[in-house]
């Protein structure tokens, strides 16, 4: 009788804490798309070892257009499974979706989880006006394993880089440049593909990146057998950075400011009279 109630009691949890859940997908030329809550979520294959994640309100339209991202999703050769979960393999990794919370987990292809979004969190999609326009603010979560170090997200003066159990506020400034790509030990790194004020910390192993102005959720997963591969993958998704003319090298000179014209001139002056 009290196991009977234990089980009634674990359905009605999972019933009202999904109470829309209706699963179904489509299987598109570089991944899936799929319905659960109220929500559509595109998986679409860039490599092998580069899949990227966008998540909108069910009947709104996936933008593909990014500031950052120029590569396109590849020809890349996966097979989709229906069965408990969808489960999505390439010759690198295994996916697998959770029907009825929706989430993804990251496998290498021997089955070891990089990482998984977090089922205790669901994704964040609120409606915001900026404007006149409609926007979300959003929010994504992330499971990490215990061992795992983080690294990246830019140059910050905090005095620390694994970001284990921190927070930190996403926002360019003076002696602060921010790249929105975090890094892991465990050989996988995540581009957080949004441009406006985000907030990320890490506490209780379970990382989440909140930006306040969105079209979408939009995020890349990048995995490789080495930290240097995930370098690599980020480098192709962004492009390669070229290096400067040779007439760019040399002399560096930094002043706060000239405060006339005639100051300007001396500098210049003294520079041609010196060679």
């Amino acid at each position: 009788m009290i196991m009977n109630k234990l089980m009634v009691a674990a359905c009605m949890f999972v019933l009202l804490t999904f109470p829309d859940q209706k699963f179904s997908y489509t299987k598109t030329d570089s991944g899936v798309e799929y319905v659960i809550n109220g929500v559509k979520k595109r998986i679409a294959f860039y490599r092998d070892d580069v899949v990227r994640v966008a998540l909108v309100g069910e009947g709104m339209d996936i933008i593909d257009s990014s500031l950052v991202v120029i590569e396109k999703p590849g020809r890349v050769k996966f097979s989709v499974e229906d069965g408990d979960k969808l489960v999505l393999k390439t010759v690198s990794l295994i996916l697998e979706v959770d029907k009825v919370t929706g989430a993804i987990s990251f496998k290498d292809k021997n089955g070891k989880v990089y990482v998984k979004e977090d089922e205790g969190n669901t994704p964040m999609l609120k409606d915001t006006t900026i404007f006149g326009r409609s926007y979300y603010k959003i929010r994504q979560s992330f499971t990490l394993t215990e061992e795992e170090g983080i690294y990246g997200l830019g140059q910050f003066q905090d005095g620390y880089m694994n970001y284990r159990d921190k927070e930190l506020l996403l926002v360019q400034a003076n002696t602060i440049s921010i790249m929105p790509v975090l890094t892991s030990t465990n050989n996988y790194g995540i581009l957080w593909d949004n441009y406006s004020k985000t907030y990320f910390k890490e506490k209780d192993n379970t990382a989440s990146f909140a930006s306040e102005v969105a079209d979408q959720i939009d995020y890349y997963f990048m995995a490789g057998e080495h930290m240097d591969d995930v370098i690599a993958a980020y480098r192709d998704l962004t492009g390669a950075a070229p290096m400067f003319s040779k007439k760019a090298y040399g002399f560096w000179q930094s002043k706060e400011r000239y405060t006339s014209f005639e100051e300007l001139h001396e500098v210049v002056r003294k520079y041609r009279e010196n060679n």
